[in-house]
């Protein structure tokens, strides 16, 4: 790795490692913005748009909070994915999307039980 790449790193875990403490103090406007920038840095981005998509489900921004967890959702890791997964679901069956937010919590529940988790 290269210089600017190890700044670029330094720049997105101090946005990340600021982001979760802000959003541990229920700070999510500013914390929004270091988990973007850690997200963009392409520092935890899985973990960035999770807690994006916490903050904005927190707030019933389910618009907002829908393209975070569909990020979060993709990801590789099982866990991670399941938790995607499963407030996807729970946004569609609020928005009147049965059928889709149980596929949603079925999916997540595959994932949890193929890998062992929960």
């Amino acid at each position: 790795i290269d210089h600017l790449g190890l700044v670029r790193l330094a720049k997105g875990a101090a946005a990340f490692e600021m982001g979760v403490i802000l959003y541990q103090q229920k700070k999510f406007a500013p914390a929004q913005g270091l988990f973007r920038q850690a997200a963009r840095l392409k520092f935890n981005a899985g973990p960035s748009h999770l807690f994006l998509g916490l903050m904005a489900f927190a707030e019933s921004k389910f618009n907002q909070a829908e393209p975070h967890f569909e990020y979060v959702a993709r990801q590789s890791d099982p866990e991670l994915s399941a938790v995607g997964h499963y407030y996807l679901g729970i946004i569609y069956l609020k928005n009147g999307y049965g059928g889709l937010g149980l596929g949603q919590l079925v999916a997540s529940s595959r994932e949890r039980d193929c890998q062992g988790y929960w």
